[in-house]
Order: structure tokens, then sequence, then C-alpha cells
């Protein structure tokens, strides 16, 4: 095809959609205008030219139009925003962030004292480190929506924040990005947040409730300490599921001392409910139970329905009573209660029930709900208990090590014929005056605690009988 000459410049052109010479691009030309019955002969002329170009050349002009979209684009973002690269007073009490800006940057604000209003363009997904470092009175804060991190110390002593309500997309918050905004009563946490960085809500003082999104994976160390006034907590499933010995409960809430109630969803893990129930400003702690049959769908609790109180405190004596939901197949550390309930469906205790009972206040005796399948009681599990009678449910195999040893008020033991092996020392230190054993009872097992307690007194009884016998129990 001949050369032809742009209609806007003159000039040769030799593309048949973009003048090189002035920038005139007939598909910009060609989708905006619209065929009007008043245009000139010459000018139908050239409108009906353009249409037979575009559809000779409809890939070149797709692509080209791709090109120009992410070349706009790109010319758009500015980057950083810098308010003394922009000239605006150090002195103002109000700043709205023009569009285009991707970042506020880093102590970009720090220290404004009179700074009491921010506004954020859509464009923004970061708030760079210290950036509103001690604005004291910043009050007002207009979220980006597209907002997805805020860094360390962006927000550190913003001392007249009343109330955060975090834009929907944020995904992570820095570490103490709200340190010392002793004012804050209320955050609303988005769905889409996955991480929270070490003591990023640390010295809130007028916080008083915290409930953790669901989706969230990452919670640090130290990141609610020093909230005096937090009354409630809910954990979601989503960082229930990876908590670990490495995470420390007390930690996180270190100085929360007037916490009473956490609400933990159902998702097996133990060591989560130990750490929480290890804290001591606890009056209540709520479990949630995931819908029936339904295991990875999100759980929608209610208080009157789904929740069950598996422990709480006596607000006279301030003792624990742990009642531990059906489900679990192990237990680890138990601690500061005085009542246990141990379901059916636990077969191995692996981990020390340590510091149960009061044996200080002259109350030795500690009631222990035995599983009816508990087959394994490891080494030095149940050591130093305040119990008298220890009567071993019917399916139990294995005592370990050192299992019962240092029970210093156990005068009575059952022992089932199902039992298959007794560590050594598994009773060591224990004033056990009667061994009631089941008839069938393995004669290695009876010679070995015969010989280990000659003094003691032991019986033979049938399944089922053995509380027909004398309990010797101390008064």
């Amino acid at each position: 095809m001949e050369n032809r000459k742009c209609p806007v410049c003159g000039k040769e052109q030799d593309e048949l959609y973009f003048c090189r010479q002035c920038g005139w691009d007939f598909t910009t030309d060609f989708l905006t205008a619209e065929w009007q019955p008043e245009m000139s002969e010459k000018e139908r002329e050239l409108y009906c030219e353009r249409l037979e170009l575009l559809k000779k050349n409809f890939e070149k002009v797709r692509k080209w139009e791709q090109i120009r979209r992410i070349a706009d684009a790109s010319g758009t973002k500015k980057g950083e925003f810098d308010p003394k690269k922009c000239g605006i007073d150090t002195e103002s009490s109000s700043v709205e962030i023009p569009e285009g800006y991707e970042k506020i940057g880093e102590e970009a604000f720090r220290g404004w004292k009179n700074l009491k209003e921010i506004r954020m363009p859509k464009t923004i997904r970061e708030i760079g480190a210290r950036a509103f470092y001690e604005c004291e009175n910043l009050c007002v804060i207009g979220w980006s929506l597209d907002l997805k991190r805020i860094r360390k110390e962006a927000f550190f002593k913003c001392k007249s924040l009343r109330e955060l309500k975090l834009p929907p997309h944020t995904e992570e918050i820095g570490t103490r990005a709200f340190e010392g905004c002793e004012n804050i009563k209320k955050v609303f946490f988005p769905d889409s947040l996955k991480i929270i960085w070490k003591e990023a809500w640390a010295g809130c003082e007028a916080l008083e409730e915290i409930c953790l999104p669901e989706g969230l994976q990452i919670l640090g160390a130290g990141t609610f300490s020093g909230c005096h006034k937090i009354q409630l907590i809910s954990i979601p499933e989503s960082l229930a599921e990876r908590w670990n010995e490495k995470q420390c409960f007390a930690e996180i809430f270190q100085w929360c001392e007037n916490i009473r109630q956490v609400r933990i969803p159902d998702t097996g893990n133990f060591e989560l409910l130990t750490q929480v129930l290890n804290f001591s400003s606890l009056i209540s702690v709520s479990f949630f139970h995931r819908a029936q049959g339904i295991r990875k769908r999100k759980f929608e609790w209610s208080i009157e329905q789904k929740n069950t109180t598996i422990a709480e405190i006596d607000c006279d004596t301030h003792k624990w009573t742990l009642r531990i939901p059906y489900g679990y197949t192990q237990l680890g550390m138990i601690r500061n209660v005085e009542r246990i309930w141990i379901p059916d469906s636990v077969e191995k205790i692996e981990e020390r029930l340590g510091d149960v009972g009061d044996l200080s206040s002259g109350r030795y005796e500690i009631p222990i709900k035995w599983s009816q399948n508990l087959r394994v009681i490891g080494k030095q599990c149940c050591s130093r208990l305040g119990i008298q009678k220890l009567d071993l449910p019917p399916n139990i195999e294995n005592i370990g090590v050192g299992a019962f040893e240092h029970c210093d008020f156990l005068e009575w033991v059952f022992l089932p014929n199902t039992i298959k092996k007794i560590g050594a020392d598994a009773f060591y230190g224990c004033p056990i005056k009667v061994f009631v054993l089941e008839k069938g009872i393995r004669e290695t097992i009876e010679w070995q605690m015969r010989r280990k307690f000659p003094t003691a007194q032991f019986q033979i009884t049938e399944r089922g009988r053995k509380n027909d016998l004398p309990c010797h129990s101390r008064i």
C-alpha cells in the first residue's frame, strides 16, 4: 500500500495505524469517533478508509493498544510520596496525597505535631516504616482500599487514634506498627490479614477486645503486651492450627492481667489449649466445635449453641476444673487445675500433668476421671500428683518409668490384667499400703510389685468388684 498523509500533521506516514511524526492514533480516533450523518463526503471517505485499515490490521492494532495502555499506566506511577518534595508545609493539619503514588515513604510525616487528618488515594499499597511516627494529633485516616502492608513503627505513638478499621486487602502489619497508641479502643481486622509482627499493638492500654481474623497465620511475640484492659480474645482456626511450642500465649499477651475469656477453635492442637490454661488471669475458656461432619468449612459459631466451657475457675477458691474435649488422642502438659476429666478418645498421656492439686492447703485428693481407652502413661507423666487412690482404667497396657513417682499421698492402687509392662521406679517414693490386682494379671507384674513393696497388702479381685474391697486412704 502506498504511503498516505496523516490527517493531523500532513506528514507522510509509513504505518497503517500510527503516525510516527505526531503520534496520531488511528485506533483511538476511530473508537472514540462516531458516524455523523452531517459528515462531509471527504470525512466520510476518510472514516471508511480507517475502518478498512482496522479490519486488515486488527492484530497489529490490538497489540499496539496493549503496549500503549501499559506505557500510559507506567507513566502515571510516581513511586514514594514525600511531602517535602511536594512542597507540603510541615505545619499542615490536613494532607491529601495525590493520585498515582504507590507508597508513603519512610519517615514521610515523622514528628508532624499538627497533623490531624491524612487522606490516601486508591493507588497507595504500602505505608513505609515510621511514616507517621509520633504524629500525636493524628485522629482521622482515610485509608487506601488497596493498602496491603503497614511497615514497622508506621503509627508509633499516634496517641489521638481512637478506632482502627483496617482496609479490606491489608495482609501484613509491621513490628511495633501501632505501639503506644494508648487511646485505641477498637480494632477491626480484615479477613485478608496474614501476618502481625511482634509488638504491633503493644502498650495500647484502651483495647478491650481482640477478635483476630480467620486467615491469620503469624502472630508475633508481645503483639498485645501491656494492653491492660483486654478482657476477651478470640483465636481463629487458621492460627490455632499452626500454633506450636515456639509461640507463647503468655508472651503475646504479657501484662494483660484483665483477660477473662479466651475462645479457641476445635483444631486438635493441644499445645495452644495447654498454654491458655496456664495463663493465670483467666476465668473461662470457650471451646468452639466445628459443624458436624464438616472439617474444613469456615466455622460459624454462636455462644448459645456451639460453645462448650472446658475450663472454669471457682471465684472463691480460684481452683481450676478442666474438662478436656472429646477428640484428642493424647495429652500434653497441664498445670493449675484441681480436677481433670479425660475423654475416652485419649489413648496416651505423653507429657507430665504438672502442678496438679494443691498440697499446701492440706487438700490432697484430686479427682481424675480416666479415659476408658487409655493405653499408655508415659515417663514421669503423673509424678507428684496429689492423689490418694489410683484406679487405673481397664485397657491400660504400659506404665512408663517413674510414671507415678513421688505421689506422696498415694496409698491404694488398682492394676487391671491388661497391663503388659510397668517401667522402673513407676511408683518410687509412694507410701502404697494396698495393691488390688485383677484376676489374671501377669505373674511378672505381680512379682515386680511385691518385690518393690514388700510391706504392702496384695488382694486379688475379679473385674468390676474392686470397689467392694476396703480402701486405705489418708484422712
